[in-house]
């Protein structure tokens, strides 16, 4: 063989070898950059991934953000809505304040002018009060004075009422003695005016204090008169009310401020506070 045959050969080897040697780091360089190609395709396919569902999450937010401000925006419109009226009631309410004051102002101005006159009414009304009161008590003392003038008044009528009554009385008695002494019996007619003789004073007038009806069927009557009033038993007294004849009264029963009789020819119901007036011995 020839010698540069063998050397090609030999070259050819080593180059062979030398191929080898570098054909494995290279195949195992392409195995490594497959496996990075595959995995940074998985990492591309799961950031497409991501993209979409961070897309979908934008829609979403997207959505929800209009969605929010729909709804922001009709409570801006509310709120602006309430603003508006809250300025119209403030405007109200400022133009009734104001109105207020000025009506305040004016009270305060009638107030002050009250107040001024009252000033001046109240040293006349201290005036007229005193005058007022020297003028009651004057017509105090003068309604005394009257009612003192009309209690002597009514005393003086009764009491002449009374006498009045015990003259017609007396009379009738007299007229009585005159016809039995023209019809005769001397004795008879001298025990007859031991009977009638009137007592010596027929002023005596009182109050009924109770009355009831006894058992025998009389009306029994209890005056404020006693035997200090010159009152006795068969005494006769005559019971009116304001002027009006009710009875007679005869007398049965006689303590020192209060007697006791039945009535004779009751009118009238008597009734308690009813007049009592005369005091005749009742012999008829």
């Amino acid at each position: 063989m020839h010698t540069l045959t063998k050397v090609f050969i030999v070259l050819w080897a080593l180059l062979s070898v030398f191929i080898m040697a570098l054909a494995v780091p290279l195949v195992m360089n392409n195995d490594t950059w497959k496996a990075r190609y595959q995995a940074e395709n998985a990492l591309r396919l799961a950031a497409d991934n991501s993209a979409k569902l961070a897309s979908q999450q934008l829609d979403l937010v997207n959505i929800a953000k209009a969605q929010s401000e729909s709804a922001l925006n009709k409570i801006i419109a509310g709120l602006r809505e309430d603003l508006a009226s809250q300025t119209t009631r403030m405007a109200d309410l400022r133009s009734q304040l104001a109105t207020a004051r000025q009506e305040k102002d004016a009270i305060q101005a009638q107030i002050n002018r009250l107040a001024a006159a009252a000033e001046t009414n109240a040293d006349i009304i201290e005036t007229q009060g005193e005058e007022i009161t020297r003028r009651r008590d004057e017509s105090l003392q003068l309604m005394a004075r009257s009612t003192e003038l009309e209690d002597q008044l009514r005393d003086t009528l009764s009491r002449l009422d009374v006498a009045l009554d015990a003259q017609r009385t007396l009379q009738e008695q007299i007229q009585e003695l005159a016809e039995r002494l023209q019809s005769g019996g001397g004795a008879e007619t001298a025990s007859t005016s031991e009977e009638v003789t009137p007592i010596p004073s027929p002023l005596v007038s009182g109050r009924v204090m109770s009355v009831q009806t006894g058992a025998d069927g009389n009306r029994y009557v209890e005056v404020n008169l006693g035997s200090r009033d010159g009152v006795s038993e068969n005494m006769k007294f005559l019971i009116a009310r304001g002027g009006k004849f009710l009875g007679n009264l005869i007398i049965t029963k006689v303590e020192l401020n209060r007697a006791v009789g039945f009535v004779q020819l009751e009118q009238d119901k008597v009734m308690i506070n009813d007049e009592v007036r005369g005091g005749l011995r009742a012999g008829l």
